[in-house]
């Protein structure tokens, strides 16, 4: 997806779930710019195709016959239309930190790391919300599981794993508690710490949920809390796993899969694999080859209704030097180009877990081409970039629509793995596609 997508995490519904096999929760980060990172449901029948679930609010058609809940909570601009988006700086609301309960104001805040899971018939969606509080710094964090049966009526989890009816009332105290149990599944004060949570089904009674445990930028550990669903975990005993390999120097965005009895971990194109989920062998080579024009940032990898494992990950594509700066004050003036960062998601598949660590064992021969194309207007002050990664054949990118005045570039790295090779023949703008009367 061009969508603008940076973390997403997929679970597979054998037996189809409102008549889709794969659900998809991403968060939405246009441009990798914006602090906020709200999250957007998509659905799939095979793994590869996508269709994102509309908002209520949504005026376009779509092919989904559901949509995504309302938001009750105060929400900035037209963030509504994703999928239970953080409040706003300068909304107040009822907060439970680990000193008090009252009412407080938000000062700061981020949304980031959503995970999604499936146990009984239910659909659970969980995202962490970060808030500075009455002038604090990002220091309280909140991850909320939001459930569904059905699409229709919702609930949210308590930390004790009941749950409650999510409503308009309801919304104004998820971060908050009701007869001393907190109305979310986990709260943590700190100032950088469990990231990138997992919530792992190992049996019926038995799951994990992994997370990064960060004490500053250049620190994190992997940890797990042991749980009995994906609602009740023991939060208050931590595992710390390791690594037997100096492959892993930073971790930061993970995945992680239990596939017949063995736990399988991802982080950036790396994978490791470990009999008890506490210690990993980190195999010698990555597994997922981006290219020079991007790097891989959030993967996720799960075994499908067709015993395909369907993997995939958010990338960052830079587009160094094709995107004309346009200055503002006198100190930009003499810039000509700027570094553009895109998010987006690619979805692939493999035979199976062991297919996956043939390439994480040896390098394979493999080559393939990556094309952004940026089309801008100095008139207008206007500039779109649209990215195409590991074309392998002759094929065209898109229809533009271009107008008076418009600079189309292109830019294109040719990429070779071990002994691979690619015939490039370069690109053809063709204006046929375009309005001449423009």
């Amino acid at each position: 997806t061009n969508g603008m997508h940076v973390h997403p995490d997929v679970v597979c519904i054998s037996d189809g779930f409102l008549g889709y096999k794969y659900w998809m929760i991403n968060s939405y980060y246009p441009f990798g710019s914006p602090p906020i990172e709200d999250a957007e449901i998509f659905v799939s029948n095979d793994g590869i195709d996508w269709d994102r679930v509309p908002h209520p609010q949504e005026a376009e058609e779509s092919n989904i016959t559901f949509k995504l809940p309302e938001s009750y909570w105060d929400v900035s601009g037209d963030r509504k239309r994703l999928f239970m988006p953080i409040p706003r700086v300068g909304a107040t609301m009822q907060f439970a930190t680990d000193a008090s309960t009252s009412q407080m104001s938000i000062t700061k805040y981020l949304a980031h790391d959503p995970a999604i899971s499936y146990q009984d018939g239910w659909l659970n969606f969980c995202c962490t919300y970060n808030f500075g509080l009455d002038g604090s710094n990002l220091i309280h964090r909140y991850t909320v599981c939001y459930r569904t049966n059905d699409f229709t009526t919702w609930e949210v989890v308590r930390e004790d794993g009941s749950s409650f009816a999510y409503n308009e009332i309801s919304a104004q105290d998820i971060f908050s508690k009701t007869n001393g149990v907190r109305n979310h599944l986990h709260y943590h004060k700190n100032t950088n710490s469990y990231a990138s949570k997992q919530f792992v089904r190992i049996s019926d009674n038995a799951w994990r949920c992994y997370g990064i445990k960060s004490t500053d930028t250049s620190a994190q550990t992997l940890v797990y809390f042991d749980g009995t669903s994906p609602y009740d975990f023991d939060w208050d005993n931590e595992v710390t796993c390791s690594f037997n390999s100096s492959l892993i120097n930073r971790l930061w965005h993970i995945a992680v899969e239990v596939i017949d009895g063995k736990y399988y971990l991802m982080y950036g194109g790396n994978l490791a694999e470990s009999t008890d989920g506490v210690v990993f062998d980190v195999l010698p080579y990555p597994v997922l080859e981006i290219g020079l024009s991007a790097e891989t940032y959030k993967p996720y990898f799960v075994v499908g209704h067709d015993n395909k494992l369907k993997v995939g990950a958010s990338i960052g594509v830079r587009t160094t030097t094709v995107e004309p700066f346009i200055g503002y004050n006198n100190h930009s003036v003499n810039m000509f180009s700027r570094d553009r960062y895109i998010p987006q998601t690619i979805c692939t598949e493999y035979a199976s877990i062991n297919d996956l660590k043939k390439h994480g064992n040896g390098l394979f021969n493999d080559a393939f081409v990556d094309v952004t194309v940026t089309v801008h207007n100095h008139l207008r002050q206007s500039f779109g970039i649209i990215n195409f990664s590991k074309i392998k054949n002759s094929q065209t990118l898109v229809s533009i629509y271009l107008t008076k005045g418009d600079y189309v570039r292109g830019l294109v790295y040719l990429n070779a793995v071990k002994e691979g090779g690619v015939d490039f023949y370069g690109l053809i703008f063709d204006k046929r596609l375009s309005d001449d009367s423009n």
